[in-house]
Formats: structure tokens, C-alpha cells, sequence
């Protein structure tokens, strides 16, 4: 049985171009214009997964995601956002869609190709996980802001991950290596990937951050980079 995907957004060049691109991926699409249009689609929960725009002309679409979350907790939900937003409004956005049970946060403009494979994901990936993309370019302009400082402490970390078939979540090690007012870097024997959502503590404060970049060490320890949302 093909997926089904609902995408809601009131740019209709959007919902063109998404209906077109799955629509070879073997996935049924169907499209919502507007929150009022998308509740009467989403009232039937017969959708796997939601690619749910926040600014809608009648909805707010974070206020709609807790809507569609609560009355289909099977429908995943995919936030799409324009990436010209504040740094202020975007990490308040990011954060309040990650508990709201946003499965991933994607801005525009969006690469399609990036996009397709994260809707992939999404579909048929057990270890799917929560998280954001943004451009190479919006990463350099974001994370450049801050001086940072050396910074050693044990940090107890968390993150959501979707594993059979429902979300679970895992607790890990780290020890911070630098921190700044805009994020932290850290090492961790867990190997922490791109665009993934974590929860921890530090300096004594319940933090939400996103991971920017990670790589692995010769000794098998992962090293990344995550910004504060």
C-alpha cells in the first residue's frame, strides 16, 4: 500500500511542486491550502505523515500541529518555515514544534532533492529522528555570532528517536569542550548526527539545541557542534 502524505501551505507553487516530486516516489499526495481545509483532510487519520507550513493565512501552524498530533498521534508532522525568520522567532519556533512532537523541521527556500529524502525518511526509517535544516550559509551566519570559551563539564543528554513505530527516548554521556551564549560543543561516545534535536543540561540549565555539524574521532568518539534553540 503506497504512503500517504498531506501537505499544507497556502502557496500554491509549493504544493505543485511537492504533489509532483512524490508523486514518482510512489507516495499518495493529497493537498490542503488553508488549517480549515487541512482539518477536514487530517479528521480522518488516514495520513502517515504531514508536511504542515507554520505561517497559514487562518491557522496558526504550530497551534494546528497540536491539533493534527493529538487527534492522529500515528500522523508524523514535518514543520516548514521560511529561513529569513530572526534567529529569536526561528529557535522559538524549533523549540516549540520539538514539543509538540515535530518529527523534523525543514526552512525555505528548501532544496527538493534534500527534501524527497528526508520525507523518505520519515516514511520507512525506524531510526528516523527529529531535527532542522537549514543551508550551509544560514549555519555560518548563525553560528559565528558568539565567542566562544573553553568550557569542561559532564553533561547528562536526551533526544527522541522513532524506533518500532513509536517514539522513545534516549539518554546519553557527553563532556563539553567549548560554550558560548549561542551553543556548545561537545564529545560524546553516542554519535550525535546533523540536524538532530537534543535535550541536556548545562551550567546547571535545561537546554534545547540543535546539532550543526558532527564528526567522528580516531578514537571512535563523536565531536559536534550544536547551537541553542
Amino acid at each position: 500500500m503506497n504512503k500517504r502524505v498531506l501537505v499544507i501551505d497556502d502557496d500554491h507553487l509549493i504544493l505543485y511542486g511537492l504533489r509532483k516530486a512524490l508523486h514518482q516516489e510512489a507516495v499518495e499526495v493529497t493537498t490542503a491550502s488553508s488549517g480549515e481545509l487541512a482539518l477536514e483532510e487530517i479528521s480522518l487519520c488516514a495520513y502517515d505523515l504531514c508536511l504542515l507550513d507554520i505561517h497559514l493565512g487562518d491557522y496558526n501552524g504550530l497551534e494546528l500541529m497540536k491539533i493534527i498530533t493529538r487527534a492522529c498521534p500515528h500522523t508524523k508532522v514535518i514543520i516548514m518555515t521560511a529561513s529569513y525568520m530572526g534567529d529569536d522567532e526561528l529557535s522559538a519556533n524549533i523549540k516549540q514544534a520539538a514539543q509538540n512532537g515535530a518529527y523534523h523541521f525543514i526552512t525555505k527556500p528548501f532544496d527538493l532533492d534534500e527534501t524527497k529524502d528526508i520525507i523518505h525518511q520519515a516514511l520507512h526509517d525506524r531510526n528516523f529522528h527529529t531535527g532542522i535544516r537549514f543551508t550551509d550559509n544560514a549555519f555560518v551566519k548563525k553560528t559565528r555570532k558568539f565567542s566562544r570559551r573553553t568550557h569542561a563539564q559532564q553533561l547528562d543528554i536526551s533526544m527522541t528517536i522513532l524506533g518500532e513505530g513509536e517514539t522513545q527516548r534516549w539518554l546519553a554521556g557527553a563532556r563539553s569542550v567549548d560554550i558560548s551564549a549561542g551553543g556548545i560543543g561537545v564529545v560524546s561516545r553516542y554519535p550525535l548526527r546533523v540536524s538532530q534535536i537534543i535535550h541536556f543540561r548545562a551550567d546547571l540549565a535545561e537546554k534545547t539545541g540543535i546539532v550543526v555539524w558532527s564528526t567522528m574521532q580516531e578514537d571512535s568518539t563523536c565531536r559536534a557542534g550544536v547551537r541553542f534553540a
